[in-house]
């Protein structure tokens, strides 16, 4: 009976400690979790006070069978570039939200759909310089980020208007996804940055 005894006691101990492992990890998960939503809510307050602006890094077109051969083609001389991902670092594309408007230089690779808007040579990018519609900044739901998100009409042709969707992490790193009303959609990958906002007079 006493040899039974002590086997049944010591199941219950390693049982009991299991059952405290396990909950001194999910504290320290819940501890991790509450200083990376900690981040979030700090870069929430940001985005909703100060102006920033997201430097272009890459394009990721979405691509066609037809969008592709011909993207292919073009990049060949350029290293490293393919038709799902060309870099673009250093050339100057930004989206910037200042002062309530949003203003845009972007490229775009894609197709135009039928019944769009007519491009001018030299004229084909994504261009902004408005108050934007309808825009939001929230949490995202399952991820360690802020959305943001808003319609805007191009600069340079009102009949063309986009869904702009931005996922934006504490570290910087932001995804950019743009529909348009006559093109096919792009997506956009940069970086963060807070920018000065400008001196009233």
């Amino acid at each position: 009976m006493e040899q039974k005894f002590s086997f049944k006691h010591f199941g219950i101990l390693l049982f009991a400690g299991v059952f405290l492992l396990l909950g001194s990890c999910k504290s320290s998960e819940t501890a991790v979790n509450r200083v990376l939503d900690a981040d979030v809510e700090t870069l929430l307050n940001r985005l909703e006070t100060e102006p920033y602006r997201i430097n272009i890094r890459s394009i990721s077109p979405f691509n066609t069978f037809a969008t592709q051969r011909v993207l292919n083609q073009l990049l060949v001389p350029y290293t490293g570039n393919s038709a799902n991902r060309i870099d673009v670092g250093g050339d100057g594309n930004y989206l910037e939200i200042k002062d309530s408007i949003a203003s845009a230089s972007l490229p775009f690779f894609g197709e135009q759909r039928q019944g769009g808007a007519y491009y001018r040579q030299g004229d084909s990018g994504i261009n902004m310089a408005s108050e934007p519609q309808d825009y939001t900044i929230s949490p995202h739901k399952s991820k360690n980020a802020a959305v943001v998100s808003f319609t805007i009409d191009d600069s340079n042709r009102s009949s063309e208007n986009y869904d702009v969707f931005m996922m934006i992490f504490p570290g910087g790193k932001s995804e950019i996804s743009i529909m348009s009303s006559h093109r096919t959609p792009i997506y956009f990958s940069g970086i963060l940055e807070f920018v000065e906002a400008d001196n009233e007079e």
